[in-house]
């Protein structure tokens, strides 16, 4: 992009960076909590403020050259008035603490959330977090823990650390900017990015046999086994109870569902991101059909299953896969 059609304030930030990147990109990873000291807040006029000082300026040089009592004593209340507003800028940060980080897993091409916990020792107004053009503002109770969210856009799957994001406020007249940058050690997972329309599975090995699944249900009666208290009454075996006085009760078992075998393997046909993206679609479609799904990447064979923690598991190895 052209310096021309950069904004002036990106313009300034770039070249404050360059010069003083502590300030803005982090000196290291820092352990949680972060405590907000006086020797890491900075404070800068707004754009609001520069034109504030000007005025005030101007009120004093006019005051001065037409000798103008009234003139000099509003200069000076407007110079006081951004003096405060420095103050309580800096004041509305320090002492501010980050207490906690958790990063949720997203899909390529989406937000992550990071769900970030501030804390004051009092009451704190207009506090904004962010990371580049993505932000949120609030307020602060006395020594309870605020919950903020931290969106940051992904660009690859895999691993993404949390980068170094801002906190800042320009409380009370937005006269001057007090910001700090935190950096800690957090992390989240990045999935691919399921492939739209992705077509039917073409190893879907149907296990539709005779066979029936451990788990008793409704669908086909499989034999009768032994009366254990709590058994329906319907499903007592009557007529074996007259010939041999053993209360029996009909076993019902459902009859075993579809299995899923998804394999990076059958996938030659594409490269290895469009691979990846198209068994994220599967695995994502077999769990809302609640079919019962394995998935084997390289050397990682997840046997089959259904359920959240399965999903993620399985979502977790097509992320990390290299």
């Amino acid at each position: 992009m052209p310096a021309a059609l950069i904004p002036r304030e990106e313009r300034w930030r770039a070249w404050l960076s360059k010069r003083a990147p502590k300030l803005f990109l982090g000196a290291r990873v820092e352990p949680l909590p972060v405590i907000f000291d006086r020797k890491r807040i900075y404070t800068l006029p707004t754009r609001f403020g520069f034109f504030f000082g000007a005025m005030a300026l101007l009120c004093v040089f006019g005051g001065l050259n037409y000798n103008n009592n009234v003139v000099l004593m509003l200069a000076f209340l407007v110079a006081a008035l951004g003096f405060v507003s420095l103050l309580y800028a800096f004041l509305n940060l320090r002492d501010l603490s980050v207490i906690s980080v958790v990063g949720q897993p997203a899909f390529l091409g989406e937000l992550v959330t990071f769900q970030v916990l501030l804390q004051a020792p009092s009451v704190r107004d207009s506090v904004v977090i962010n990371y580049r053009n993505l932000s949120q503002v609030g307020g602060l109770d006395a020594r309870t823990p605020t919950a903020y969210e931290l969106l940051v856009p992904t660009e690859r799957r895999g691993v993404l650390a949390l980068p170094a994001f801002r906190v800042w406020t320009d409380y009370p007249f937005g006269l001057f900017y007090a910001w700090s940058y935190v950096r800690v050690a957090v992390s989240t997972l990045v999935y691919p990015k399921p492939e739209a329309d992705a077509p039917v599975w073409p190893n879907a090995n149907a296990q539709l046999g005779a066979q029936a699944s451990r788990e008793p249900g409704d669908d086909d009666l499989v034999g009768l086994k032994d009366y254990v208290p709590g058994d329906r009454a319907q499903r007592i075996a009557w007529a074996v109870y007259a010939r041999s006085d053993e209360l029996s009760v009909r076993d019902f078992r459902r009859a075993q569902s579809k299995r899923v075998s998804l394999d990076l393997a059958d996938l030659k046909g594409l490269s290895l991101e469009a691979a990846l993206s198209r068994l994220c679609a599967w695995v994502l479609r077999a769990e809302s059909l609640n079919l019962p799904y394995s998935l084997k990447v390289g050397s990682t064979d997840i046997p089959a299953g259904l359920g959240r923690s399965h999903r993620e598991r399985c979502l977790e190895c097509l992320a990390l896969h290299s």
